[in-house]
């Protein structure tokens, strides 16, 4: 986003027992026995991010999709996981989920 990579980044985290199964049009299936997968986004550019500055970045959309849960990537939109939301301010993570859990 800062620099220029992409307007709107996405990734796909997937813990190390669980694996995405992604077909050509896009639809992805979440398999295995651990976590899960996440699939982030942040929705604006960071506010701080520079060497030697804390990162300040809010927005940060999150589908957590545990195992045998659905995920559309052309739509960006999944079934039988969660979404919540997750911020940086001056460094420190701030999640929606209940307790402020980040996973």
């Amino acid at each position: 986003m800062s620099d220029g990579w992409s307007a709107n980044p996405r990734e796909i985290a997937v813990d190390e027992q669980n694996a995405v199964l992604v077909e050509a049009d896009g639809r992805a299936r979440v398999v295995g026995s651990g976590k899960g997968a996440y699939f982030i986004s942040p929705q604006k550019a960071p506010e701080v991010c520079r060497a030697g500055a804390a990162l300040s970045l809010r927005e940060i959309t999150i589908y957590r999709a545990p195992s045998g849960s659905q995920f559309d990537l052309k739509q960006w939109r999944g079934t039988g996981g969660s979404a919540y939301s997750v911020a940086v301010a001056e460094g420190k993570l701030q999640s929606t989920q209940p307790d402020g859990q980040l996973y």
